[in-house]
């Protein structure tokens, strides 16, 4: 049973089973290592239409990701700023209304990335201890550390032992969903699943939390 959808397979040793992802507008499906490949065929041939209209979407994210960066415009806390190189400015990132001014060490296009996801983690790693640590205070929570990574599709995690870890992508989204990550993460210390009291909890603290969840599926890619 062949299936018109065009896909990107692979096996990871930690899957349990087989799911389909979408990035950079290509769907990827993964499964574990066991799984016969007709099997696999005959789950996209049935996901087709979910495919098609999540693919829609996501291809849409991808070009807007795509015209940002020929326009040389960024995410910063939800909004778009416009990305301007300025030796006249201090040394790094000056923000003023909507344009994100660079002096990077020299002009060439890798200083100037760099300067800015040097500036992105400073401002990421703020905000985001600084919302941790009074989300932590309201919810009647305590962790252990707090960590940063920069990676693809993963925003946040918990760690038995109470440590933290968020995406230093978050930063480029609206406070208001880097809120919800940080209070999924934090319901984690005392619920280490997905069940209902865990949804029921942080719907507590984020009564819009499946808005916020849906943004970042949307608009992740941007990120």
């Amino acid at each position: 049973m062949n299936s018109d959808v065009q896909y990107v397979y692979r096996t990871h040793p930690r899957a349990r089973s087989v799911s389909i992802s979408i990035r950079d507008g290509a769907v990827v499906i993964t499964s574990p290592r066991f799984v016969p490949r007709m099997f696999v065929q005959a789950f996209v041939k049935r996901s087709e239409a979910w495919i098609s209209q999540h693919l829609e979407k996501a291809r849409g994210a991808f070009e807007k990701k795509q015209s940002m960066r020929k326009k040389n415009t960024v995410l910063f806390l939800g909004n778009e700023y416009q990305v301007t190189v300025d030796e006249t400015r201090p040394r790094g990132i000056t923000v003023e209304e909507t344009t994100l001014y660079v002096h990077p060490v020299n002009r060439t296009e890798t200083s100037v990335q760099r300067a800015i996801e040097r500036w992105y983690s400073a401002q990421a790693e703020s905000l985001i201890t600084r919302l941790a640590h009074e989300l932590a205070k309201r919810m009647d929570v305590s962790f252990e550390n707090i960590r940063f990574r920069t990676q693809k599709t993963r925003w946040g995690s918990c760690s038995i032992r109470g440590t933290l870890s968020f995406n230093r992508k978050l930063i480029g989204a609206p406070r208001e969903v880097i809120e919800y990550v940080i209070i999924h993460e934090l319901t984690h210390i005392t619920h280490m699943n997905h069940g209902k009291t865990f949804w029921e909890r942080v719907a507590m603290f984020d009564p819009l939390h499946k808005t916020h969840k849906k943004w970042l599926r949307t608009h992740g890619v941007l990120l």
